[in-house]
C-alpha cells in the first residue's frame, strides 16, 4: 500500500495518518504526540457517554519514576 492509499484509507476511517521511520527517528515523536493527543480529545468529548466503569477517568499528568542502575 502506497502513501496515498494509507492516506485515503485513513481518511475513510477516521485514523490519523503519519509516516514514520524508527531507523532514521522521522516522526516517531510526532505519531505518539498526535495520538495522545486524539485520545485526549476523544475523552474530553465524550466523557459523559462512557459506561460506567470508565467514567472515572481522570486527566492529568503522570510522573514516570525512573530507576538508576
Amino acid at each position: 500500500m502506497g502513501t496515498e492509499e494509507g492516506q485515503q484509507f485513513a481518511r475513510d476511517h477516521g485514523l490519523l495518518f503519519l509516516e514514520t521511520s524508527a531507523k532514521t527517528n522521522t516522526n516517531v515523536e510526532e505519531v505518539f504526540s498526535a495520538t495522545t493527543e486524539a485520545i485526549h480529545t476523544k475523552i474530553l468529548n465524550e466523557k459523559g457517554d462512557l459506561p460506567g466503569e470508565l467514567s472515572d477517568i481522570q486527566l492529568g499528568l503522570v510522573r514516570l519514576q525512573t530507576t538508576k542502575p
